[in-house]
């Protein structure tokens, strides 16, 4: 998949993504807990909101030709916050997410 970037920010890692073709995969993850662990020191446990990891996302899938899918969680609540979510990493370039449903 051939995606047109929009940004001429290229760092080495972008590189390195773009230039590894043989690595057998076909798409990247943005982890929930990998991202709060370095934005925030912390492990997930609900301190990463859907906008951070929106922002994230942006910037991941801003370089790299493969699709990224992204950690999307619990989406913050409701269906209006699931539907939010969603938008937000579409907008943000993310080829797919994952959600979480939590049963209380």
């Amino acid at each position: 998949m051939q995606r047109k970037t929009t940004t001429t920010t290229t760092t080495r890692i972008h590189h390195l993504i773009e230039d590894e073709d043989d690595t057998g995969f076909s798409a990247g993850f943005i982890s929930g807990y990998a991202l709060s662990a370095s934005l925030l020191g912390k492990p997930e446990f609900g301190l990463l909101r859907p906008p951070e990891m929106a922002a994230t996302a942006r910037t991941v899938c801003a370089a790299p030709l493969k699709p990224i899918i992204a950690d999307a969680d619990t989406s913050g609540g409701n269906a209006l916050n699931v539907q939010r979510t969603v938008k937000d990493l579409i907008a943000a370039g993310a080829a797919g997410c994952f959600l979480e449903v939590l049963l209380l």
